[in-house]
């Protein structure tokens, strides 16, 4: 207990009555957030990685707990994970788990975007990263909508010669099919549609509205969709749910609850104007191929 102790102290300053953590500290404790096992699948071994619950004690756990989502989003689009090493690891659950967590250590691009959140976070708790600068953009609903609606993905033609959707979750290159990567952004607009899809009319009617007009319009046959037709879908579908007032009904809503975790504010909304402000250091001083979502995460 008392090793566990200082551990977690010597991660932490104080500043007056400013608690001021380390970008060390926190990765350090990726071993108490995140995990990889290994369960069957048939005859065969699977990896499945996780979110772990932290206790409230523990500084970032209200950022954890509450938006499992959003980070697992960051873990499967933001990471170079050696998947040869993780398989060759499974028939040692214990190993296994030790070197998913020292990849995410390592891992460049995954940090950036997890520590800029925790810093994000922590700001809102009067604390902060020491060292650390981090700057909350302003965003309007249309743009972050823009960001949303790829989650409304066609995503191939299946054997019976219809399109197959993905909504949300199993997307493979969502980075790429953004253009211009925005990992919270995009975290956040995942975590939203498969929060809210079966639960908002609004955004589930205006996507099978979308589906519907747009293969008209490309006059889809089942049977023989071509590549170039499936695109011109994906497009327009996207381009659909980039003005859906149900998607972006939701992303409002969505946004006053996460905001604290989010490094942009959202034109519009009823953000305090302190969120436009730079968050500085102070002086001396974190598939499936379906129409609806498939898990219960918030």
């Amino acid at each position: 207990m008392k090793i566990a102790l200082l551990s977690f102290l010597a991660g932490l300053f104080f500043v007056g009555s400013l608690a001021v953590y380390t970008k060390e500290a926190i990765i350090k404790d990726y071993g108490k957030i995140f995990t990889a096992k290994v369960t069957a699948a048939g005859d065969q071994k699977k990896i499945t990685k996780g979110i772990k619950k932290l206790p409230a004690s523990h500084f970032l756990a209200d950022m954890v707990n509450n938006n499992p989502r959003m980070i697992d989003y960051l873990v499967d689009n933001y990471t170079t994970l050696d998947t040869t090493k993780m398989n060759s690891l499974t028939g040692d659950p214990a190993a296994l788990d030790k070197a998913y967590i020292a990849s995410l250590q390592a891992d460049s691009t995954f940090n950036k975007a997890f520590i800029e959140m925790a810093g994000h976070f922590l700001a809102s708790k009067d604390s902060e990263i020491k060292g650390e600068t981090f700057t909350k953009d302003t965003m309007s609903v249309d743009e972050l909508a823009t960001i949303a609606a790829k989650f409304f993905h066609a995503d191939a033609v299946g054997a019976d010669g219809n399109i197959k959707w993905k909504i949300g979750a199993g997307i493979d290159n969502m980075a790429q099919l953004q253009g211009t990567p925005h990992p919270i952004a995009e975290a956040f607009s995942y975590a939203t549609i498969l929060t809210n899809y079966n639960k908002s009319a609004g955004m589930k009617d205006d996507f099978m509205k979308g589906a519907s007009q747009v293969q008209g319009e490309q006059k889809v046959v089942v049977g023989s969709i071509s590549d170039t037709t499936l695109m011109a879908v994906r497009k327009g579908v996207n381009d659909f749910m980039a003005n859906s007032a149900g998607l972006k009904q939701a992303l409002q809503q969505e946004y006053e609850t996460k905001k604290d975790v989010l490094n942009f504010v959202l034109s519009g909304s009823n953000a305090n104007d302190a969120d436009d402000k730079d968050i500085e250091p102070k002086e001396n001083a974190a598939e499936g191929d379906t129409t609806k979502p498939a898990d219960n995460k918030n």
